[in-house]
């Protein structure tokens, strides 16, 4: 419950442009596979939110790579590109496998942790 509510203030902190949303082609990839047509526009929605959009790119391509072999399956591994591609300070979310993910690049948390 309480991530759940930092998520949810997080979603209000990116809509009153408190804190900078970025988007990616992954994400943009990934929810146009959503099946369930409400989510996927819901999802896509924040993109007008987003103040950054990253496209696809070779040094994305190139360090996913090497992400993937600290084992992370390689869309999550791009979604972590993607975020140090953009040089932002924090990757948020509620994977598993990629909280144990370290870099010195950006910081990866739950929504508990960065709140």
């Amino acid at each position: 419950m309480l991530e759940t509510t930092a998520k949810l203030l997080i979603q209000k902190l990116v809509a009153e442009k408190k804190i900078d949303l970025v988007w990616s082609y992954i994400l943009k990839f990934e929810n146009s596979q959503n099946i369930y047509e409400a989510k996927k526009n819901a999802i896509a929605g924040w993109r007008k939110l987003s103040s950054l959009y990253v496209d696809q790119n070779d040094e994305i391509e190139s360090l996913a790579q090497k992400i993937t072999q600290h084992g992370l399956k390689n869309a999550d591994a791009l979604h972590v590109a993607c975020a140090i591609f953009a040089e932002c300070e924090f990757f948020i979310t509620v994977d598993r496998r990629i909280l144990k993910y370290k870099c010195d690049e950006i910081t990866i948390s739950n929504p508990l942790e960065f709140m």
